[in-house]
C-alpha cells in the first residue's frame, strides 16, 4: 500500500518555493549582488567594519536565493522501488496537490498541467478533452496506478515516477482511453516510449558539459598544421557541440578502443552507408576527450578524406609528400587517431581514388599510427583478397543494423535537434522508419531513416511534421503513390475500367481484373513486399494486350511514357541474364538502372516465352520478393510498379474456342492447365503472378470501334492545324472489311488507317481543300480513291502482312509514330 504525508519535508519545502515564486527569487538575487558590490566599495579602511556588515548582508539574501534556484528546483522524486511514500515518489509537480481520495479526471487535471502532457498530446495526436471524457466515469484504484507506474519504469529504464510515466499508466489501466490511441495508429507500447522520449530529454538537459581537459591537454597536443588544414577534426565537433551526433552503443565503442589499444593499433569498421560508422567515431571522441580507454585518453580522431586531399595537391609526387606529412604529423604529435573514411578510395579504388597502400603498410608494420579505416563489407572483402598483407594488419569490428526499436530512439533524438517551429509527431518518425527500408536500398539503418525523416521538415503538415510529411518526402523524391489516396485518386480508381475503355475496345474481364488488382494495391490490401501487380497477359495478336499495358502507364500512373519495355526474344542467351542485370555503370539504359530512375512505372516483358528459361528464373525473385540484384550488388525494387509479361502461347487454341462460341470464364482454367502439360510455362512461374488474363480476338464491330479510335489519333495530329476528320459509317466499314483477318486482330488496321484516311486527308491538305477550321468527312470513295497505287491487291483479305518498319500492335510504337494520349493502335 502505498502512504502519502502532506506534511512531509519535500512537500512544505515546495510549497514555500511555490509561494516565493519567481519575483523574490530575482529580488533576493538582486538583493545580493547590490549588497556585495556596496560592502566591497566600503572595504576601505575607515569603513572596513560596515563594509563588513553590509556584504555578510548580501551573503544573508544568497541563502535564500540559492536555495529557491538550486535546491528547491531539484526536490527530485525518489527511485521507484526504494520507498511506499507518496510524498516521495511523486513529481514535485503534483505532489502537493495529490490526495488518496483522488478521483481519475482530477489526476488527470493535475498531469495536465505539467510540460509533459502537451509534449505527449501534440506528439501522439491526442486530445485533452478526449482523455477527460474518458476518465470522467472511471474508479481509479490509486494502488493499481502506481503498481503499473512502477512496472512501466522498471521495463523502461527510468529510475522515477514522472507525469509521462503517471499519463502511460493511466492509459494502460483506464480501458477507455485505448480507442483513443488506435485512431491516432499507436499503441501503449508506443505511448510508453514517448515517456521514455521525455525522459532522456530531461535527463540530457540537467547533464552538465562533461569535462575535456583544458590547458594542459592543448599544450601537450602536437603540432599538426597540414592535418588541421586537410582533415575534420570530430574531436573539436564533439568539444564545440557535444550533441552532435555522438553514438552510445557501448559495446561497439569499447570493442573500438579495445582494437586501437591492442598490438596492431589499427581498425577496420566494415558496415553498410549509413550504419554509423561516423557517429561511432564521434561517440569515441567524445569518450576520449573525457579521459577513458586508458592509453587513449585524450587523443583527438582526425577524419580524411581523399578527395579533400587530391583536391588540395598537384602531380604524383606532391601527392606523396602530402600523404607522408599527413602521418608523419599524426605519429610526432602522439594522440592523434586518424581516421580514413571511404577508406577503399585510398587504395586506388573508384572515382577519385588514390593508391596510398605502399605509403601505409610500412607504418602499419611499425605500429607507429592508430588508424581507423572505415570499410563496406564488399570493399573489406576486395581488399582481403588483392592485398593480404594489409589486411592481416587491421583489426575487423563488423557494425550491424540497429533494431527498430534502437533506431526510432535515435531518430526521436535527432528530431529535437532539428525542429526549429515544428513538432515531429511519433508516426513520423515510424513512418520514416518504415518507408526509407523500401526507398533507401543502398543505405542502412539508422542512416537512411535519419536522412527520409529530415527530408521530411521540408513538407510540414501545418505545425505538425507528420507521416504525412515523410510521405511527401518519398513522393517527391521518387515519384511514387505512398500516403492515403485523395478522393480525386479514389474516384479514379473506382472508375478505372472507365478510363481504359476510353482506349481500348472491349477485353472487358481484362481490363475488370486488372483494374480490381490495382485497388487492392492503392488500398493497402495488398502485400507491400511484391510489386503493385503482376500479370500475364495471353492472346492471339493485335487483341490489345500491349494497348492495356499502355493504357494502364496513361491511367495509373498519368503519363503513357512511364512504361519500361523488353522484347524478350533478344534474351534468348544464357550471357543475356547479365543483361537484364545490368548496373547503371555498364548500361545507363538497362533495365534496373531505368527502373531505379523511375521506380512507378509500368514493366512490360513481351513475348517472355521466347525468353531463356535462366531469365525466367529471375522471374521467380522478382515476383516474390519484389526486387532483383544488379551485377554491382545493388538491389533495385520493383514494389512500386506494374509487371506485364505478355505471350501467344496458345493463342490458336483460344481463337478456336471463341469461335466455337465458348466463353472465357468458363475455359480459362483448363487452358491454363493445357499449357503448364505443354510445358510453356512452369507452374511456379505461373502461380507467382497475381492475375492470368486471357484476352479473346476482336470480331468486325469491335474492329469498327478500334477504326474511331484511330480516327480519333489522327485528329489529335491535326489539332494544331485545326482541322477535324470524320468518317461515314460506309468508310469505317470499307476499312474493317479491307484489314480484318482473324488471326492479326486489330495489327493491319494502323495500315489501313495510314494509307487510306491519312493519305487521302493529306492530299486534301495540299490541294488547298481542307482549310484551318474545316471538318473533313470521308466516305468510302475517297478511301478507294487513296488505295490507288497500293501494291499488291490490298483490298482484299489475302495479303494483309504489316511491312517490317511497321510496329506491330502489341508494341510500343517507333519515334516516328508515337501515339498521342487518347490513342488505341490495337
Amino acid at each position: 500500500m502505498y502512504q502519502y504525508n502532506p506534511r512531509a519535508p519535500r512537500l512544505v519545502a515546495s510549497v514555500y518555493a511555490g509561494r516565493a515564486g519567481e519575483i523574490f527569487t530575482r529580488l533576493f538575487f538582486i538583493f545580493w549582488i547590490v549588497f556585495l558590490a556596496l560592502g566591497l566599495l566600503l572595504l576601505i579602511p575607515l569603513h572596513r567594519h560596515s563594509g563588513l556588515s553590509v556584504i555578510g548582508a548580501g551573503l544573508l539574501c544568497a541563502v535564500p536565493y540559492l536555495w529557491l534556484s538550486r535546491d528547491a528546483a531539484r526536490l527530485t522524486a525518489a527511485n521507484i522501488g526504494t520507498t511506499t511514500a507518496l510524498d516521495q515518489l511523486l513529481p514535485i509537480a503534483i505532489a502537493p496537490h495529490y490526495r488518496p481520495d483522488l478521483a481519475a479526471l482530477e489526476l488527470w487535471n493535475l498531469l495536465a498541467t505539467t510540460p509533459a502532457a502537451p509534449f505527449l498530446l501534440s506528439r501522439f495526436g491526442l486530445h485533452g478533452d478526449a482523455i477527460a471524457a474518458g476518465l470522467s466515469s472511471w474508479q481509479m484504484n490509486h494502488d493499481d496506478l502506481f503498481n503499473e507506474a512502477g512496472r512501466l519504469g522498471t521495463e523502461l529504464g527510468i529510475d522515477h515516477f514522472t507525469p509521462a510515466l503517471l499519463i502511460c499508466a493511466l492509459f494502460n489501466q483506464a480501458q477507455q482511453l485505448t480507442p483513443l490511441l488506435t485512431a491516432a495508429k499507436l499503441t501503449l507500447s508506443d505511448l510508453a516510449e514517448g515517456a521514455l522520449w521525455l525522459y532522456r530529454l530531461d535527463m540530457r538537459s540537467r547533464r552538465q558539459k562533461p569535462l575535456y581537459g583544458g590547458i594542459a591537454r592543448d599544450w601537450a597536443s602536437g603540432y599538426t598544421p597540414q592535418l588541421n588544414r586537410l582533415g575534420t577534426n570530430l574531436s573539436q565537433m564533439v568539444e564545440y557541440a557535444p550533441a552532435y551526433g555522438i553514438d552510445e552503443r557501448t559495446v561497439q565503442l569499447d570493442a573500438l578502443a579495445s582494437g586501437l589499444e591492442s598490438g596492431t593499433g589499427s581498425v577496420v569498421l566494415v558496415g553498410e552507408p549509413g550504419i554509423g560508422k561516423t557517429a561511432l567515431l564521434i561517440g569515441l571522441a567524445d569518450k576520449l576527450l573525457q579521459g577513458e580507454h586508458g592509453s587513449l585518453a585524450h587523443h583527438q580522431i582526425i577524419s580524411l578524406n581523399a578527395s579533400m586531399i587530391l583536391s588540395n595537391v598537384q602531380g604524383d609526387g606532391d601527392l606523396e609528400r602530402t600523404v607522408l606529412g599527413l602521418f608523419d604529423e599524426a605519429v610526432a604529435a602522439g594522440n592523434i587517431v586518424l581516421a580514413l573514411d571511404e577508406a577503399q578510395l585510398f587504395f586506388g579504388s573508384g572515382t577519385g581514388a588514390v593508391n596510398l597502400s605502399q605509403v601505409l603498410l610500412p607504418l602499419l608494420q611499425a605500429h607507429h599510427l592508430k588508424l581507423v579505416l572505415a570499410l563496406t563489407p564488399g570493399d573489406w572483402q576486395k581488399l582481403r583478397a588483392t592485398n593480404t598483407g594489409m589486411a592481416s594488419l587491421l583489426t575487423p569490428l563488423v557494425l550491424s543494423e540497429p533494431s527498430q526499436t534502437e533506431v526510432v530512439r535515435l531518430e526521436a533524438d535527432h528530431a529535437i535537434l532539428m525542429e526549429h517551429d515544428q513538432i515531429t509527431t511519433w508516426n513520423a518518425l515510424l513512418e520514416a522508419y518504415r518507408l526509407s527500408a523500401r526507398y533507401f536500398e543502398d543505405e542502412a539503418y539508422p542512416g537512411r531513416a535519419l536522412k527520409l525523416l529530415e527530408a521530411a521538415y521540408h513538407y510540414p503538415d501545418g505545425p505538425l511534421v507528420s507521416d504525412r510529411s515523410v510521405q511527401q518526402a518519398v513522393e517527391n523524391q521518387f515519384g511514387v503513390k505512398v500516403g492515403q489516396a485523395s478522393s480525386t485518386e479514389t474516384d479514379a480508381l473506382l472508375h478505372l475500367e472507365d478510363d481504359i475503355h476510353k482506349r481500348m475496345i472491349n477485353q472487358t474481364r481484362a481490363v475488370s481484373v486488372v483494374a480490381s488488382a490495382l485497388r487492392r494495391a492503392r488500398a493497402g490490401v495488398a502485400s507491400p513486399k511484391r510489386p503493385i501487380g503482376s500479370f500475364l497477359f495471353l492472346g492471339p495478336t493485335g487483341v490489345g494486350k500491349t494497348e492495356l499495358a499502355r493504357s494502364l502507364a496513361a491511367t495509373y500512373f498519368k503519363a503513357e511514357n512511364n512504361i519500361i519495355r523488353l522484347d524478350m526474344s533478344e534474351y534468348q542467351q544464357t550471357a543475356d541474364v547479365d543483361r537484364i542485370l545490368e548496373s547503371a555503370a555498364e548500361n545507363p539504359a538497362g533495365l534496373l538502372p531505368r527502373l531505379r530512375q523511375s521506380p512507378f512505372s509500368v514493366v512490360l516483358f513481351d513475348e517472355i516465352e521466347k525468353a531463356h528459361p535462366n531469365i525466367l528464373n529471375l522471374f521467380l525473385q522478382l515476383l516474390d520478393e519484389g526486387n532483383l540484384t544488379d551485377t554491382a550488388g545493388h538491389p533495385t525494387s520493383f514494389k512500386d510498379a506494374i509487371v506485364i509479361a505478355t505471350s501467344n502461347a496458345g493463342a490458336e487454341e483460344i481463337r478456336q474456342r471463341i469461335e466455337a462460341g465458348q466463353k472465357l470464364e468458363a475455359f480459362e482454367q483448363e487452358f491454363i492447365n493445357n499449357l503448364i502439360d505443354s510445358g510453356a510455362f512452369r507452374p511456379e512461374l505461373l502461380n507467382r503472378f497475381d492475375e492470368i488474363v486471357l484476352f479473346r480476338p476482336l470480331n468486325e464491330a469491335e474492329l469498327g470501334q478500334v477504326v474511331k479510335l484511330m480516327v480519333g489519333e489522327v485528329n489529335t495530329t491535326l489539332e494544331n492545324q485545326k482541322i477535324t476528320v470524320e468518317l461515314t459509317d460506309d468508310a469505317a466499314a470499307e476499312l474493317v472489311a479491307a484489314g480484318y483477318d482473324p488471326r492479326l486482330g486489330a495489327r493491319p488496321m494502323r495500315r489501313m488507317v495510314q494509307r487510306r484516311v491519312q493519305d487521302a486527308v493529306a492530299g486534301m491538305i495540299l490541294r488547298g481543300e481542307a482549310q484551318p477550321g474545316s471538318t473533313i468527312t470521308l466516305d468510302a470513295s475517297h478511301l478507294a480513291t487513296a488505295a490507288v497505287g497500293e501494291p499488291g491487291n490490298e483490298q482484299s483479305r489475302g495479303d494483309q502482312t504489316a511491312p517490317a518498319n511497321e510496329p506491330a500492335a502489341d508494341q510500343p510504337a517507333g519515334p516516328d509514330q508515337t501515339p498521342p494520349p487518347d490513342s488505341n493502335p490495337q
